[in-house]
């Protein structure tokens, strides 16, 4: 609950997605070239949201392996997607 506190505190400001997700990052995630040099205007929760949707995946996920941030432009905007693979589980 403290964490949506503080969401709008600080001005939102321009950042790098390809930064943005290395700060939150574990040893699994990798930043697709997509998002090379695209920037988004956006509150600094931003790292917090990326980071809690790689603790999940990791936590809730099973044998992840592998998680991948794509970006893609559409007439609309952008679409920033997070996709985890995960590993053969012999269950």
């Amino acid at each position: 609950m403290k964490t949506c506190q503080d969401l709008g505190i600080t001005m939102p400001g321009w950042s790098l997605i390809r930064e943005t997700v290395t700060k939150a990052a574990r040893p699994q995630v990798e930043c697709s070239g997509t998002c090379r040099d695209i920037e988004v205007f956006s509150d600094p929760m931003l790292e917090k949201v990326f980071f809690n949707l790689f603790e999940n995946a990791i936590q809730y996920g099973g044998r992840v392996m592998e998680i991948t941030v794509r970006c893609e432009r559409t007439p609309d905007g952008l679409v920033i997607t997070v996709e985890d693979k995960r590993g053969w589980d012999p269950k």
